[in-house]
C-alpha cells in the first residue's frame, strides 16, 4: 500500500539536494521530506511509523548522496 520504489526514493533524495543543499542537518533533512511526502498519492495519511522508517532510509540515502559530491 505504502511503497516507494527505487527510483523514487532516489528522486526524493535528488529533490531534498536541489531544494536544500547538501548541508541539511537530520531535522531540517525530515521537514524537507514531509512536505514532498503531501504530494504523493496515498502517502498524506502515511502511519508515523511508517513515516519515520522512510525518512530514515532517504537520510542515508541523503548522506551517501553528499558524500559523494
Amino acid at each position: 500500500m505504502y511503497q516507494l520504489s527505487q527510483d523514487q526514493i532516489e528522486t526524493l533524495v535528488q529533490i531534498a539536494r536541489d531544494e536544500s543543499g547538501d548541508d541539511l542537518t537530520r531535522p531540517a533533512f525530515t521537514q524537507a521530506m514531509l512536505t514532498p511526502f503531501e504530494d504523493i498519492a496515498g502517502f498524506e495519511t502515511l502511519p508515523a511509523s511508517q513515516r519515520r522508517r522512510y525518512v530514515n532510509l532517504l537520510w542515508l540515502r541523503y548522506q551517501i548522496a553528499t558524500t559523494k559530491k
